[in-house]
C-alpha cells in the first residue's frame, strides 16, 4: 500500500516536471523580463561611466532579447517586420508596437551620432527603455 503511494506520487510528479520543460515557451516568456532588467542594470553602469556606445548597444540588446523572448523567435530569426507580425497577431496596441519600434530606431541612430551633451540623452533614454519593457511586459 504505502509502495503504491510512493510510486503514484513519484509518476504524477514527474509527469508535471515533464509537461513544465515541454513547455520552453512558458518559462522563457517568465524569464523575459529579469533578464531586460538585468541588461537595464548594465546599461545603467555604462550610463554612469557614461560609456554611450556600451549603453546604447545595451538597452537595444535588452530591447530585441525582450521581444525575441516574449514571441518566442530566435534572435538571429527575429526581423522587425516579422516582430511587428506577431505583436499584431497577439493584440499587442499598435501605438505600442509604433512607439518600440520608433525608439529602437532612436537608440540605434543615438549609439553613432556624435553628442556633446549625453547625460541628460543618456538618462532619458533609460528611463523610456524601462518604460517600453514594463508596458510591454505587461500586454503579455
Amino acid at each position: 500500500p504505502i509502495g503504491l503511494l510512493v510510486f503514484i506520487v513519484i509518476v504524477l510528479w514527474r509527469k508535471k516536471q515533464i509537461k513544465e520543460m515541454d513547455n520552453k515557451a512558458k518559462m522563457r516568456n517568465r524569464k523575459a523580463l529579469m533578464a531586460a532588467k538585468k541588461r537595464l542594470k548594465k546599461a545603467s553602469v555604462f550610463m554612469k561611466e557614461n560609456n554611450k556606445s556600451a549603453f546604447f548597444e545595451e538597452i537595444s540588446r535588452a530591447l530585441w532579447l525582450l521581444l525575441a523572448d516574449k514571441l518566442n523567435i530566435d534572435l538571429a530569426d527575429l526581423t522587425k517586420d516579422i516582430a511587428i507580425e506577431r505583436l499584431s497577431q497577439k493584440n499587442i496596441d499598435q501605438e505600442l508596437i509604433d512607439s518600440y519600434f520608433t525608439f529602437l530606431e532612436s537608440i540605434d541612430f543615438l549609439r553613432f551620432a556624435n553628442q556633446t551633451n549625453t547625460e541628460n540623452i543618456l538618462t532619458d533614454n533609460y528611463e523610456k527603455a524601462k518604460s517600453l519593457i514594463v508596458e510591454l511586459s505587461n500586454k503579455f
